[in-house]
C-alpha cells in the first residue's frame, strides 16, 4: 500500500475519533460516499511539497487530505470551519512545529502507550453500546486500508500518527504544569506564536 492511503487511513482516524462524538447533519452524503471522495481527493492532488521551513516539509497531498477532513468533519458534526488555503497550511506547520519542539524538550511516546492507546480505541469501537457512525467510520478505514482488521490496528503507519497524537497531548499537560497554558485558546495563541517565529523563512510553492 502506497503512502496517500495511508495517509487516508491514519489520519482520519485521529480527525474523527479523537475529536469527539459524531453528528449527522440533514441531507448529507453517505459515511460511504465521503470516504469514496476523500480518497480520490487525495490521489488526485499532485505529489509535491508546497509549503517549508527549516525543520517541517508540507506535502500537497497531506494538506488535501486536512481539507477534506476539515469538510468531513463539517458535515457529520453540522458545522462550519472558516479555514482558508494558507490558514490549512499553516494549521498544519503549526502541528509539526510542536511535535519538534515537544521532542526537543525531551517527552517521548512509548510502543506500550501507542499499544495501549490503540487497545482502548478499539476496544472502545467494537463495544455495541457506541455510536453506530463511529463503526461505519471504522469499516471504511479498515477497507480502504486493505488490510485485515488486525493488520490494520497493528500496522506501523497508524502506530507512527498516534505517536505524535499522544505526543502533542504531553507536551499540552506540560505547558498546563509549568503555568504556560490554562486551556485551549492559551495553546492556540503558543501555537501562533510558534509560527510568526519561523514566518519569514517559510517557502510556499502553491
Amino acid at each position: 500500500m502506497g503512502r496517500i492511503s495511508w495517509m487516508v487511513v491514519s489520519a482520519l482516524t485521529l480527525a474523527v475519533i479523537i475529536t469527539g462524538s459524531v453528528l449527522y447533519a440533514n441531507n448529507v452524503p453517505s459515511v460511504d460516499e465521503m470516504f469514496v471522495d476523500i480518497d480520490h481527493q487525495v490521489k488526485e492532488a499532485p505529489d509535491r511539497i508546497i509549503a517549508q521551513g527549516p525543520d517541517f516539509e508540507i506535502y500537497s497531498k497531506d494538506f488535501a487530505l486536512f481539507k477534506a477532513n476539515l469538510a468531513f468533519s463539517e458535515k457529520m458534526n453540522n458545522v462550519t470551519i472558516d479555514m482558508t488555503d494558507k490558514d490549512i497550511i499553516h494549521e498544519m506547520i503549526k502541528e509539526a512545529l510542536v511535535v519538534n519542539l515537544a521532542r526537543e524538550e525531551g517527552l517521548f511516546v512509548s510502543k506500550q502507550e501507542i499499544t495501549d492507546y490503540i487497545t482502548h480505541l478499539r476496544e472502545l469501537l467494537d463495544d455495541p453500546e457506541h455510536d453506530p457512525a463511529m463503526k461505519q467510520i471504522r469499516d471504511n478505514l479498515v477497507k480502504m486500508s486493505g488490510l485485515s482488521e488486525d493488520e490494520y490496528w497493528e500496522s506501523e503507519e497508524l502506530a507512527q500518527k498516534y505517536e505524535k497524537a499522544l505526543l502533542i497531548q504531553k507536551f499540552v499537560r506540560k505547558l498546563a504544569e509549568e503555568g504556560q497554558i490554562r486551556g485551549a485558546e492559551d495553546f492556540a495563541n503558543f501555537k501562533d506564536k510558534l509560527l510568526q517565529k519561523v514566518k519569514t523563512g517559510i517557502i510556499y510553492n502553491v
